[in-house]
């Protein structure tokens, strides 16, 4: 068991350039990435306006490469556009 969690380590521990493709596999992949990095790092911010509500999706991550990344992907394979700065 031990073994297995370390080759998992090893593996995500690649560099963003090598773990692309397996991340692009298909559109089932990249919206799994998107989901696990959403449900690690993100998180719902509400706003009150009087009777109105603005909803905000954040991802807070300090690796800009990786957070640019997930813009690409969130509009190439979903086709939304995103607001944050990086």
């Amino acid at each position: 068991m031990v073994e297995c969690s370390i080759l998992l380590y090893k593996f995500l521990n690649k560099p963003l350039k090598e773990l692309k493709p397996y991340i692009e596999y298909s559109k089932e992949t990249v919206a799994s990435f998107l989901q696990a990095m959403f449900d690690g790092e993100g998180c719902i911010h509400v706003k009150f306006r009087g009777e109105r509500r603005e909803r905000k999706l954040l991802l807070h991550n300090t690796n800009k490469e990786l957070l640019s990344y997930i813009q690409y992907l969130l509009k190439k394979y979903l086709n939304i556009d995103t607001t944050g700065h990086i």
